[in-house]
């Protein structure tokens, strides 16, 4: 009975043993969690998702200036250029007193664009120019007081020369224009008396019933005005008296 009683205690306390390795094998792979302590511990906190910044709201449109219109181009960029060129030209001519030459090529930028700023700029210069330069400059007058001389002797030849270097100066000067309406006037005044006498002795010729000189006087006064009314009738009646006039008598 005392080896029995022995036996029992030996396997009792072997089993003691194990249960005490198995309990403490378990508490080292965690089976029973997270050892205790004295002071308890907060759970760690959980991770939390990422804060992203705020989107930011739509600015309000706004107002925008018109765009430029676009440049000129093509044909009105051309006679743009065109003006401008041209209205230099001018403003050089005008510099040397070359204030024929200014005009033309003003005229010219006025037929291609005759509501340009710089072209009647221009031309106000222009004139104010002319108007300087009539006070100072007398070759203009000069010229034409010695053209009224000239016509008032009959030289008509001298007065058209006289005239046309005051033209050549200023063609649009209104003593040059003057004078020239007289030169003109007067050179028609003299072409008349002149066709005028020439028919009155080609009719006294052809009285006389001399043809020939009635021919050559008519040939003077044609080849002044070939269509005056009296040198077309005085050559009729020449050509009339010719045909009814008898041969000569033998």
């Amino acid at each position: 009975m005392a080896s029995n009683g022995t036996l029992y205690g030996i396997i009792g306390a072997l089993g003691v043993v194990a249960i005490g390795g198995g309990l403490y094998i378990a508490k080292q792979e965690g089976a029973f969690g997270p050892e205790t302590t004295t002071a308890l511990t907060e759970p760690a906190p959980a991770p939390s998702a990422p804060v992203l910044p705020p989107v930011p709201a739509p600015k309000p449109p706004t107002a925008t200036a018109p765009p430029p219109p676009p440049a000129a181009t093509g044909a009105a960029a051309a006679q743009a250029e065109q003006v401008h060129v041209l209205v230099l030209d001018a403003r050089r001519a005008i510099a040397r007193g070359e204030f024929n030459n200014a005009d033309r090529a003003l005229d010219q930028a006025e037929q291609i664009d005759p509501r340009s700023a710089e072209m009647l700029a221009a031309r106000r210069d222009l004139r104010e120019a002319q108007q300087q330069a009539g006070r100072t400059d007398r070759r203009i007058d000069v010229l034409v007081s010695d053209a009224r001389a000239a016509m008032a002797r009959h030289d008509y030849a001298a007065a058209d020369r006289l005239l046309d270097q005051a033209e050549r100066l200023d063609s649009r000067d209104p003593t040059v224009l003057r004078a020239r309406d007289e030169l003109n006037a007067q050179q028609a005044n003299r072409d008349n008396r002149r066709v005028d006498t020439l028919v009155a002795q080609a009719r006294a010729a052809i009285g006389r019933h001399d043809y020939a000189a009635a021919d050559r006087l008519l040939d003077q006064a044609e080849n002044i005005d070939a269509r005056d009314r009296d040198v077309l009738q005085a050559r009729a009646e020449l050509n009339a008296a010719q045909r009814w006039t008898p041969g000569p008598r033998r």
